[in-house]
């Protein structure tokens, strides 16, 4: 189960990695107008990042979820916690959906696990049309899923928060990122 930190439910599920998720978001106070933000998380599944992101004072949260069970899992989950006003999830392809809710907003999205480097590049070319007069921050999971030959990417952190950790079953290192802008 998922619950918000908030309704003290004896199953609180969040994610090991939602601490380093904050520590990075707030990195970014110096860039980024949290305000005047829509903060998106790319395959947002049960949502979980959704819920660590009610924590920083985004205009808007949304998140982009394919799987149609994810999406309405969060969506329960949401309205269970009473944020299913403060959060929206859009069950959609990511390249078909149509991001003119933030034209007016910058964005920062969080994307854990692109599917691939081409598919990631497609996406990045795309909004770098649509919102090139916006700042636009991405964060990135795994680092090395960076695409370093678009010369209109700026690298702005890199985040090594699990090299200390290892499992024999889970390589850790794959779960450091790097967070960039358009520019």
């Amino acid at each position: 189960s998922t619950f918000a930190r908030v309704n003290n439910k004896k199953i609180n599920y969040v994610p090991y990695y939602t601490l380093p998720f904050k520590k990075n978001l707030q990195k970014l106070n110096s860039d980024l107008n949290f305000k005047n933000t829509c903060f998106i998380d790319i395959g947002s599944g049960k949502g979980r990042i959704l819920l660590a992101a009610l924590d920083f004072n985004f205009k808007k949260i949304i998140g982009i979820e394919k799987n149609e069970l994810l999406a309405e899992e969060s969506k329960k989950t949401f309205q269970i916690n009473k944020v299913n006003k403060r959060i929206k999830i859009i069950n959609n392809d990511l390249m078909k959906t149509d991001l003119n809710f933030a034209k007016n907003l910058n964005l920062l999205v969080f994307w854990y696990g692109p599917q691939n480097k081409k598919f990631l590049k497609r996406f990045l070319l795309k909004i770098k049309k649509n919102f090139n007069k916006k700042k636009v921050i991405f964060f990135l999971v795994p680092k090395t899923d960076f695409p370093k030959d678009l010369n209109f990417l700026k690298i702005l952190h890199t985040n090594n928060d699990f090299n200390e950790y290892s499992h024999k079953d889970i390589n850790l290192k794959t779960r450091n990122s790097v967070i960039f802008k358009l520019n």
